[in-house]
């Protein structure tokens, strides 16, 4: 490998890289997690490895910071590294709270809440791939897409509060329920840190 400095397209070319994986593992949780969070078997284990091997696939791409120059765009690449990092960490573990909800009976209304979240967050990822590969040139399209990222941000912050409201009101404190709670938590965690990458990838 080079050991010379990346470009600023480079950089970014390496960032989608990370980028797709995440997505694809958005894409799982909110197609077979949040479709169908009570169906357990063969089909979630071998999504469940799918979404595994993504996560670990992800580490290797990292190793591009050996060559980060020194200077703004070096130290904007390591800010948004770091948040891809806390992304990982909370798949992580969503995966393992699914694990523990496979199965379990869960009210339709509360479903609704989780499916709109996934959605969501996936849908904020494929703008965030959207800008990663237009910020090179399109100033206007990368304005747009960081607008809909923090409408996306906002959304899912709302629709949190309403399923947390939703369990509070039935009063149910069932494993269940806190494990939902914890799920669509960890899917805030993930919306805001789009919101923080789109931010910084606004300047880059």
């Amino acid at each position: 490998m080079s050991s010379e400095n990346l470009s600023r397209q480079e950089i970014l070319d390496h960032l989608l890289l990370i980028v797709e994986k995440m997505e694809k593992v958005s894409e799982m949780i909110n197609r077979d997690a949040a479709q169908e969070v009570k169906k357990e078997g063969e089909e979630w284990i071998e999504t469940r490895e799918q979404a595994g091997r993504y996560i670990k696939e992800i580490h290797d791409l990292y190793s591009f910071v050996k060559r980060l120059p020194s200077d703004e765009a070096g130290i904007a690449t390591l800010s948004i590294l770091s948040i891809l990092i806390q992304i990982q960490s909370s798949f992580k573990h969503i995966l393992v709270l699914l694990d523990m909800l496979k199965g379990q009976a869960f009210d339709e209304v509360f479903m609704d809440s989780f499916r709109r979240i996934a959605s969501k967050v996936h849908e904020a990822f494929l703008v965030l791939k959207k800008m990663l590969t237009t910020c090179t040139s399109e100033s206007e399209e990368v304005a747009a897409c960081l607008q809909e990222v923090m409408r996306l941000e906002r959304e899912v912050d709302e629709d949190n509060i309403i399923i947390c409201r939703q369990i509070s009101i039935t009063g149910d404190a069932s494993t269940v329920c806190y494990l939902m709670r914890k799920i669509v938590r960890e899917l805030e965690h993930v919306s805001d840190f789009i919101k923080e990458c789109a931010e910084i990838l606004a300047d880059f």
